[in-house]
């Protein structure tokens, strides 16, 4: 992640490699962190909302990820170090 910019990338033995960018609003020095695919998935797959925050400390602490619009409802994904 990087000022206005998220790059995810994501590798599979069986599906092979993607890579996207995506534009969004971000505050802090460029960081690099690494989630399992599945708990992110899981997670987006139960809020309806079409823009969620993504809360992050440092590379190694959990992310909250939450509806933008509602604050009653979050989700805690720790990292995976690799």
């Amino acid at each position: 992640m990087k000022a206005g910019e998220m790059v995810l990338r994501s590798n599979s033995p069986e599906l092979g490699e993607a890579v996207e960018s995506l534009e969004m609003e971000y505050e802090g020095e460029s960081m690099h962190i690494s989630f399992n695919a599945r708990y992110l998935i899981d997670v987006l797959s139960v809020i309806e909302e079409e823009e969620v925050l993504l809360e992050l400390g440092d590379h190694f602490g959990p992310a909250i990820i939450r509806p933008k619009e509602d604050q009653h409802y979050l989700c805690v994904v720790m990292p995976m170090r690799l």
